[in-house]
């Protein structure tokens, strides 16, 4: 996957929610990582995945479980 298209992916995951922070590293990690799931900075899970489309899926069925569309979800991924 192109940085291009990695960055494309996190860009339209972010477009359809509101209210969520992405911290990613500079560089596009290669392999699995760790994405630190946050709402209102209490962690909520971590979780790890191969693929940016396994964790946008995730995400939506995270997000679905919330019902207050105000929190604020914080992604904050690094390798494992």
């Amino acid at each position: 996957m192109s940085q291009s298209e990695f960055y494309s992916r996190f860009s339209s995951v972010v477009a359809r929610h509101s209210g969520i922070i992405l911290e990613l590293p500079y560089e596009i990690p290669r392999g699995w990582v760790a994405y630190r799931i946050f709402f209102n900075e209490e962690l909520m899970g971590v979780a790890t995945f191969p693929t940016s489309s396994q964790w946008a899926m995730a995400i939506d069925e995270l997000r679905d479980e919330r019902t207050d569309r105000s929190s604020v979800l914080t992604i904050r991924c690094s390798m494992l």
